[in-house]
């Protein structure tokens, strides 16, 4: 037996054998299916012709880089009046793979030379997804696993300088068989879900806290007003500068509590209406307390009265003192 070797390299790949209506997944890893439907495409094979002698292949993988997992929310339309829905597609960008086919010479002769010169274009997963650079890497006298372990790295330069940095001495590539694609499948099907749930729930969060946004913004102007106004009115002294210093104060007080609030809601460690509000409800209570105080004509920044008040309590306990009483 021998062994046809594939080089899968693009800027976009979609191996997709899990999807549901309008979220269209992919898998970490190229599929049987679609490289025997490559292979197809290339001997020139309709969508309802057989393919039945292409099953007999042997097929595994190695993933020489890893690809990062894009989502492209699709809003492409018909030209008539016809629409298509809304969807999320998925996609590896910058993988490569090499992927090994075992059967006899001859069939894999046939196969490489369809591939070198193919009746219909050539796609990896979607038809967006052409492929780049060489896609035969040759015919190997061994077989599937040997093959795929003895044939050279063929990752970028940039990605095996990264590998190097994280794991100097030695680096593992992995090794994908039919007869492993069953657990493989469960396990990057779980994988997705998880992926699915966290991304929904995100969005969820998002959702919840733009909504009172939209409701707490107008509020905290509000209350900025009820701040500044009476501040005007209250400080007296210092000229221009008693009062920037205080308005800065209590807009860092929104800003470091909104962010703290807002971080937590994204995370769903705190509901959103608390995440969101928690900035405008700690200065609503400071707004109505000068709002009043201003309404009473009160001295709440005047220094001297504070002076005097400390001074009282400074004689308050100076006559508590033993030495004093006397």
């Amino acid at each position: 037996m021998s062994t046809l070797l594939l080089k899968l390299a693009a800027p976009l790949q979609s191996w997709g054998d899990f999807s549901r209506f309008t979220r269209r997944t992919t898998r970490h890893e190229p599929t049987k299916s679609a490289v025997l439907g490559l292979i197809a495409a290339a001997q020139g094979r309709r969508r309802t012709d057989p393919i039945e002698d292409l099953l007999s292949l042997k097929f595994g993988v190695r993933i020489d880089q890893e690809g990062v997992m894009l989502r492209d929310f699709h809003t492409a339309r018909r030209n008539n009046n016809g629409s298509m829905p809304l969807s999320d597609r998925f996609y590896l960008s910058d993988a490569i793979y090499v992927a090994g086919l075992e059967t006899e010479q001859i069939t894999l002769e046939g196969i490489a030379d369809s591939l070198m010169h193919p009746v219909f274009p050539l796609f990896l997963g979607r038809r967006s997804c052409a492929p780049s650079g060489k896609l035969v890497l040759g015919i190997s006298d061994e077989a599937l696993i040997p093959s795929l372990r003895n044939h050279p790295w063929e990752a970028s330069l940039w990605y095996k300088q990264k590998k190097a940095r994280e794991s100097p001495g030695e680096v593992r590539l992995e090794l994908i068989r039919d007869a492993v694609r069953t657990s493989t499948n469960v396990q990057s099907s779980l994988n997705f879900n998880e992926y699915d749930i966290k991304n929904d729930v995100a969005s969820l969060y998002t959702a919840q806290q733009d909504w009172h946004q939209m409701l707490a913004l107008p509020v905290s102007i509000l209350v900025f007003f009820l701040i500044g106004a009476p501040l005007g009115a209250i400080i007296r002294k210092g000229g221009l500068g008693m009062p920037i210093v205080v308005s800065v104060v209590f807009f860092l007080i929104y800003y470091v509590v909104s962010l703290f609030g807002e971080k937590l809601a994204r995370e769903g460690t705190w509901d959103a209406f608390w995440g969101t509000w928690l900035s405008t409800l700690v200065l609503c209570p400071i707004a109505a307390l000068l709002t009043w105080k201003s309404t009473n004509d009160s001295q709440l920044f005047n220094v001297d009265r504070y002076y005097l008040f400390f001074q009282k309590i400074k004689g308050f306990f100076v006559a508590l003192l033993p030495g004093r009483r006397q």
